[in-house]
């Protein structure tokens, strides 16, 4: 037996005895200490593990364990559901109005790269050249200094980026 853990054997544990299944041998239950995270889900999870043993042990103060073991769950998913509302107001409040800027921007320059004559508009008004044989790189210098810094400016236009963002999904 190793000397620096703590081993217990599950009929140890039980105030009542052997329990059901562990009659015929004796399970040993190491007692590791694994740190779990100093955060909500950390406690709720510890504080679920640690009521479902001793209800399932039958210590008492049962049913101040089932809600204990209940309030853990719900703190656990408010936390989730104030999560879940962030993230949906980022999307909406500051997202939405960069993607449309960017939109905005890209259809600038398509316009201005292919020319009116080699352009077409998307269901949702966009410019978009008509193939790369008609776009004419030389036509990038007539955006303003602003749409130029714009148009270099779109996240997904630097290589480094993407690589990044995609390995790391």
């Amino acid at each position: 037996m190793d000397e620096g853990r703590l081993l217990t054997t599950v009929d140890e544990l039980s105030p009542r005895g052997k329990v059901g299944e562990f009659e015929d041998h004796e399970e040993r239950v190491a007692d590791d200490d694994v740190p779990i995270g100093e955060h909500i889900f950390g406690f709720a999870m510890a504080s679920l593990i640690r009521d479902y043993v001793h209800v399932w042990l039958g210590v008492n103060a049962l049913h101040a364990r089932y809600i204990r073991m209940a309030l853990s769950c719900l703190m656990a998913f408010g936390c989730l559901g104030v999560q879940f509302f962030l993230l949906r107001a980022v999307n909406n409040l500051l997202c939405a109005s960069a993607v449309a800027q960017i939109r905005n921007d890209y259809s600038n320059y398509e316009l201005t790269v292919y020319g009116a004559k080699h352009s077409r508009t998307t269901e949702n008004g966009f410019y978009r050249g008509r193939g790369a044989e008609f776009l004419n790189v030389t036509n990038f210098q007539a955006l303003s200094d602003d749409d130029k810094h714009h148009i270099c400016q779109i996240p997904l236009a630097h290589p480094g980026f993407v690589h990044r963002t995609m390995v790391s999904l």
